[in-house]
């Protein structure tokens, strides 16, 4: 049994290392030497799935190296991306502190409700809201409080996405770029640097048929699939926008691994965006 375990152990280390090695491999060298490297090994690959006598080693082979690179990815995979830096500076008379479960009825008039037995939309936020405050890098809530005012802001990132765009091309690349049906929905209320801050219907109809209605603001954005973002709030939607208007959106679009065009047509919308665009 002990015997077993370390070898366990010694395994899982194997996979660990070679998963370091191939991200610090692919994030060191140009994209052509990159691209070159992946072709070359996987050329020997398929050569020894080929063969008479390697064919169920090289599939082995092959499914522990995506393994391993997947690992890799996963482990130590940095977006480049500082959602800090997308958050606007509070107005004068107006302070940022994170956000507190107290803040959720606060603004919404309902407390989260993990193991709510009727599912609403206002829940559905709440619970959105509650998952990010322990989302690391990856997600990020702050609050902003003044004047009777209270504000919560959301920010997440995909990282799957996020590397998943690094390698597409073409069609790919324009289906990453664009927002989920639901980042979709809306009335347009205001366009930051490209990216529509829509505002979310008020009037909902829960699984068991029965209508909610929300008694605060709730608008939504996504950067593609990549990045998304979602407000709440106890203000209407037109008392948002000075604050609103300085969310620096460019932040976002300025670290995602697309070509320069592609990248300028994000910035001017939606509608100006080209799905045949270049990748960089």
């Amino acid at each position: 049994m002990r015997r077993f375990l370390f070898g366990l152990v010694s395994l899982c280390g194997l996979v660990m290392v070679l998963g370091a090695g191939f991200l610090i491999i692919e994030k060191s060298i140009g994209q052509t030497t990159r691209d070159s490297t992946r072709a070359a090994i996987e050329t020997r690959l398929d050569q020894i799935e080929e063969s008479q006598t390697g064919g169920r080693a090289g599939r082995s082979l092959r499914r522990a190296v995506e393994a391993a690179r997947a690992l890799g990815r996963g482990m130590f995979y940095k977006t480049g991306i500082d959602l800090v830096a997308v958050l606007p500076d509070p107005a004068e008379g107006w302070a940022a502190r994170a956000y507190d479960g107290a803040d959720a009825e606060r603004i919404t008039g309902h407390g989260y409700k993990a193991s709510a037995l009727t599912q609403n939309a206002t829940q559905s936020v709440l619970r959105r809201f509650e998952a990010a405050r322990d989302g690391g890098k990856s997600a990020l809530i702050r609050v902003f409080e003044g004047d009777g005012g209270l504000v919560a802001i959301r920010l997440g990132l995909s990282k799957k996405d996020l590397r998943e765009l690094e390698r597409a091309s073409g069609d790919q690349v324009a289906g990453l770029l664009l927002p989920r049906p639901v980042d979709r929905a809306g009335s347009v209320v205001l366009i930051v640097d490209g990216v529509a801050l829509r505002e979310q219907p008020r009037t909902t109809e829960t699984a068991t048929g029965e209508i909610h209605v929300a008694q605060y603001s709730h608008l939504r954005f996504a950067v593609g699939r990549v990045a998304d973002g979602e407000i709440i709030s106890n203000l209407e939607p037109e008392q948002l926008l000075p604050l609103l208007r300085d969310l620096n959106m460019k932040a976002i679009v300025n670290a995602l691994p697309i070509a320069d065009d592609v990248r300028l047509a994000l910035r001017m919308g939606d509608a100006a965006y080209n799905s045949g665009a270049s990748r960089r």
